[in-house]
């Protein structure tokens, strides 16, 4: 059976039963517990240290929102999937700024549970497989990655560039060069100074932050039209969040369904940051 461990709260035993068996019929894990309760939940949580927590929204005593933010305050790192018979937009995102990584409607369609599980146990296996990484290399010098790990990470951008639909935008080279400058250098992300890294590779700072701007504004208008379309679309899952923010993807989708004058935001810095970040956790998982 999978190692990964999951806690289930939800008022209703029905709804937790079922979940249990999809977990345990098909080997995805081990229930370390579960409580129809949602603040007896809290203690239990923060005791059994789960891999993976699965809340209802809607709860008599605190709603999961509340209750992952408790969870949260007191320093839990489960990682949080929520589910909800309501679909209201600004509840779901409300919830993924609470931290929850994928959000199901109810009733619960097994197809749709087992898959969103599978994409929370393939981020485990990264956030373990960096935290190993992490522990051998705190203590010893630090060194470049390889050539070899260094044109696969900017494949991998290359790739996701190209499936948030701005392969070819005037904008497209400035972003590989600068990602290009930044995995050699080995430059923190903390650490990213656009401006330095521009005047360093004798670009234009002011020219290249616009066309770089307006590349990933397209890439953010293509992602919520893919949520708009299916909201489960592995892109819009994959991407939407780590490299755009649920909340500017969720003002996007509205402004394209016309229901708000403005769009999603984008931030270069933080843009950039997310596609190395994107692209650093497949390397890893290769």
């Amino acid at each position: 059976m999978n190692s990964n461990s999951f806690y289930i709260v939800d008022d209703d035993e029905a709804v937790i039963k079922n979940i249990k068996y999809i977990i345990e019929d098909n080997n995805l894990g081990q229930i370390f517990g579960y409580s129809t309760s949602s603040l007896q939940s809290i203690n239990e949580i923060a005791s059994l240290k789960p891999d993976i927590v699965i809340v209802d929204y809607l709860m008599p005593e605190i709603d999961g929102i509340k209750l992952i933010n408790k969870l949260i305050n007191n320093s839990c790192d489960s990682i949080f999937i929520m589910l909800s018979k309501v679909s209201d937009k600004e509840m779901i995102a409300e919830a993924y700024k609470a931290g929850i990584e994928f959000f199901i409607n109810k009733p619960i369609n097994i197809i749709e549970l087992k898959y969103v599980i599978n994409k929370v146990i393939e981020k485990l296996y990264i956030q373990k497989k960096l935290n190993a990484i992490q522990k051998i290399f705190d203590d010893r010098p630090i060194k470049k990655k390889s050539y070899n790990r260094n044109k696969k990470q900017l494949s991998f951008i290359k790739i996701i560039l190209g499936r948030i639909g701005i392969y070819g935008s005037k904008g497209y080279n400035d972003i590989l060069r600068i990602c290009h400058y930044v995995i050699v250098n080995d430059i923190h992300y903390d650490d990213l100074d656009l401006k330095n890294i521009s005047m360093k590779l004798d670009m234009d700072y002011k020219i290249s932050l616009q066309r770089i701007r307006r590349a990933a504004s397209l890439g953010l208008r293509n992602i919520a039209n893919l949520g708009i379309e299916d909201y489960m679309n592995e892109y819009f899952i994959e991407y939407s969040n780590p490299i755009f923010g649920f909340e500017n993807v969720k003002m996007e989708m509205d402004h394209i369904r016309n229901k708000k004058n403005n769009g999603g935001k984008v931030n270069v810095k933080s843009f950039l940051i997310g596609l190395l970040i994107v692209s650093e956790k497949i390397l890893f998982y290769q």
